[in-house]
């Protein structure tokens, strides 16, 4: 059943699109032409509409052939106006889209600038930053080698004062020894 009813719906679409007249007259053949083909769809079951009626085209001819000339006028008038409404219609669309495509251009340079500068600012940002980065690390090195150097001194002067020290009791000792050997060779002899 609905199978049958969108083949009816599209056949009687099909012919409106052929109709030169317009408004209520159009309606009204629209209607019994409907009524018809869903008339002969419930009688057959396999319903062929172009057999019976014709092709869309042939349907919209006989009726604009029964019209009469000043329905003809009028219709082709209609058809007229509603073809400069439509061109007006398309034309403020036209305008409009045109106008939004200068919008979103300007929309999307004023975006690629501010993409730009961004990008500047921040290469800018980044070169600044290494650079306090770089005179980080460099006065961190130069204090470090400072200190190693204040601690490689001071171990010299331990290692020195070391040296003495060391040289100085090892002195006593020799000399201590020096003393008690003596004093045992002259116990001895």
């Amino acid at each position: 059943m609905r199978k049958r009813q969108r083949q009816v719906n599209r056949y009687v679409r099909a012919v409106g699109s052929y109709l030169p007249c317009a408004g209520k007259h159009k309606k009204q053949l629209l209607t019994a032409l409907r009524s018809e083909a869903e008339a002969y769809c419930a009688e057959t079951r396999d319903a062929d509409l172009e057999a019976r009626f014709g092709t869309p085209q042939q349907v919209a001819a006989a009726y604009v052939d029964a019209m009469s000339t000043q329905e003809l006028l009028a219709a082709r008038e209609k058809f007229v106006d509603e073809a400069k409404r439509d061109v007006e219609r398309m034309m403020r669309q036209a305008d409009l889209e045109a106008k939004s495509k200068v919008s979103d251009s300007e929309v999307l340079y004023a975006a690629k600038e501010k993409a730009r500068k961004i990008i500047a600012d921040a290469e800018d940002r980044s070169r600044q930053l290494c650079q306090v980065a770089n005179e980080y690390a460099e006065d961190a090195l130069a204090r470090t080698e400072e200190a190693v150097q204040a601690a490689l001194t001071e171990v010299k002067q331990s290692r020195s004062a070391f040296r003495a020290a060391s040289a100085a009791k090892l002195q006593e000792q020799r000399e201590k020894l020096e003393a008690e050997r003596k004093t045992a060779e002259e116990a001895e002899n």
